[in-house]
């Protein structure tokens, strides 16, 4: 599946294609929900349980972020539909598993630190955030792009989530108008979502994406992926999180690999 969007912000006034990523990213923990819609229910686009495809878990802590593994490993996406047929049940079901592993994000130096076990031994695999295929989010800040977003911001509607006000606001696509959602409420940690935003100036707490996977017509939209926070906590992590272990190999390759850098 291929996400995309237009990156850049213009609201009522022009931001600047350089506008500078903090270095520190504040202190909290937050997890995302990617809700996953084909492009014939996208007037429906909600944050229903059944639409939950995979969720993103991070603790960050000023320079450094964990994406914990333990709510995204194994997710058993389950959707099932039900039709009678001359009094007969017909029931279709899919389910999908997700694994992902758990990885350190050190933002200042912009690697990723993979941990990983094979047999007794303990082995780190060291990538560039850039390059870091798992990511989404802190890749999207580490390379930040530099088209025009257009930001409507105009009849804007009053919502809750997590129990924080925000406002239902809308941007503009190649295709038409998605929605997305901020507070103006300070929170104590940099939003993931606003590495869909570069430059603006509040916490985006919600927003829907363009899919377009189409192989033979990219530009395409095949559905609607919504990425919305499900919750957080704006307690300062435990520096432990981030920590590597005492002793382990560093690797050049991921999970699968066998070839060792050095020790």
């Amino acid at each position: 599946m291929k996400i995309t969007l237009s990156l850049f912000i213009l609201i009522c006034t022009y931001f600047s294609g350089t506008a500078q990523i903090p270095e520190n990213l504040g202190e909290g923990s937050i997890k995302i929900g990617m809700y996953a819609f084909n492009s014939k229910d996208t007037a429906n686009v909600n944050t229903d349980p059944e639409n939950l495809f995979l969720y993103f878990s991070y603790h960050i802590r000023k320079d450094k972020i964990l994406r914990d593994t333990d709510v995204n490993a194994n997710l058993d996406h389950t959707s099932l539909k039900r039709s009678d047929l001359n009094n007969a049940t017909i029931v279709n079901s899919l389910s999908v598993k997700v694994n992902i592993p758990t990885y350190i994000i050190d933002w200042k130096e912009k690697k990723t630190y993979t941990v990983y076990k094979k047999k007794d031994s303990t082995f780190v695999f060291k990538n560039d955030l850039k390059q870091e295929k798992q990511e989404l989010f802190f890749k999207m800040l580490a390379n930040p792009q530099k088209n025009d977003v257009i930001v409507d911001t105009t009849n804007q509607i009053l919502v809750y989530i997590c129990d924080v006000p925000c406002y239902l606001a809308k941007y503009a696509t190649a295709s038409g108008w998605r929605k997305f959602a901020y507070t103006k409420q300070r929170l104590s940690f940099f939003s993931p979502l606003n590495a869909l935003f570069i430059g603006f100036p509040f916490s985006v707490l919600s927003v829907d994406a363009e899919n377009t996977d189409d192989q033979k017509n990219k530009a395409r939209v095949t559905g609607i992926s919504r990425f919305q926070v499900m919750d957080f906590n704006e307690k300062k992590p435990d520096k432990s999180l981030f920590k590597l272990p005492k002793k382990y190999i560093l690797t050049s390759t991921s999970l699968n690999g066998t070839h060792i850098k050095k020790n």
